[in-house]
């Protein structure tokens, strides 16, 4: 994996964490579904939809 790749998953990674109060499991699972398949731009646009 690019190594740009691995610091925007664990940018990802690190706000999820720090969000993951706020939010029901089902909506955490559905960005960490789609940072796993390296779609980052959806799982910006659902953390943004969802917040």
């Amino acid at each position: 994996m690019n190594i740009e790749y691995q610091e925007v998953e664990e940018n990802f990674g690190n706000l999820i964490s720090l969000l993951n109060k706020s939010f029901i499991s089902k909506e955490i699972d559905e960005i960490k579904d789609f940072v796993d398949y390296g779609e980052y731009g959806l799982a910006l646009d659902t953390l943004i939809d969802i917040i």
